[in-house]
């Protein structure tokens, strides 16, 4: 079958590995000009861990891993108040598990298509034309094709899904809270290997070490601390955070100091998604697309 997927993602880049694999003609189209890079740290483990061994990619993402010793929690002053060792994690998934950046899970799935899937940067569905036998496809920028089948893997605010199945606002709910990260470098204090969190009512806010002596921070924000609607633009987003975090305690400040030496900070609202049905003639969905749950909207931070 000729196949359209829509989104990049882990989600998309491991649906083309495994149709490409069965033959099928697959083409890949991805909004962002290039493969996203930073995004949270998630622990791949169970059916993900069980999938990328079985796609012969696990010697590669194991090379790229995180390697903690320790979740901690402090109070305002960053005293330790509670936490435990990554060990604890690790026994629990009797060892199969990793610590790893969203975007290296995304980026390694994608170097396993070897140029046997053709890819559309830069690019995104404009409309959606489903004719019975086969789906008409057309494009922001390329021209029109014929598919047999579209996928959308295209995330939380999936154009597919608003083509296909109607307006977000139909599938989504809202869980009352926001979340940010993003990433600099030569931030201090750092303690190789721990994630350090703290948490003041309605928000949390925490740093990871990454290597190269860059720091990933991750901001958690109840609505009602934002102030009223997120601004699109950047400047705006860097505002909203400012004002809901100053003055929380340990190092919030500095933490959102930090803010200037970026330009690129993830901001999202954390919502439910939910779907009766996930198939539509030939349009399908995929990952968060489909349903998005609240522990995967909070990892998001890549998309």
């Amino acid at each position: 079958m000729r196949i359209v997927i829509n989104g990049a993602g882990i989600a998309g880049s491991a649906l083309a590995f495994w149709l490409r694999r069965l033959g099928h003609e697959v083409l890949l189209v991805e909004h962002a000009p290039r493969l996203r890079e930073g995004g949270f740290v998630v622990n791949l483990w169970g059916i993900g861990y069980d999938a990328v061994e079985r796609m012969g990619l696990l010697p590669k993402l194991l090379a790229l891993q995180h390697v903690g010793s320790e979740l901690r929690m402090v109070d305002r002053h960053g005293r330790t108040r509670g936490g435990y060792p990554a060990s604890v994690l690790l026994k629990l998934a009797k060892g199969r598990m990793a610590s790893l950046a969203r975007s290296d899970i995304a980026a390694t799935l994608y170097s396993a298509l070897d140029d046997q899937v053709e890819t559309l940067f830069g690019d995104s569905i404009r409309a959606l034309h489903d004719e019975g036998a086969s789906v008409r496809v057309e494009f922001e920028r390329a021209l029109a094709r014929e598919a047999d089948l579209v996928i959308g893997a295209d995330g939380l605010h999936s154009r597919v899904r608003q083509l296909a199945f109607g307006p977000q606002s139909q599938f989504e709910y809202p869980l009352g809270a926001h979340v940010a990260s993003w990433e600099v470098s030569g931030y201090r204090p750092r303690e190789e290997g721990i994630y350090v969190a703290y948490t003041a009512p309605g928000r949390y806010i925490a740093r990871c070490p990454l290597r190269d002596d860059r720091t990933l921070f991750f901001v958690l924000v109840r609505n009602e601390y934002l102030g009223g609607a997120i601004p699109e633009n950047h400047e705006g987003r860097v505002a909203a955070l400012a004002g809901a975090m100053t003055g929380t305690g340990w190092e919030s400040d500095a933490i959102l100091g930090s803010l200037a030496l970026t330009d690129t900070v993830y901001f999202d609202s954390i919502s439910q998604i939910r779907m009766d049905s996930w198939l539509k003639g030939r349009v399908a969905l995929i990952g968060d697309a489909a349903s998005c749950p609240p522990s995967s909207a909070l990892n998001r931070a890549s998309d």
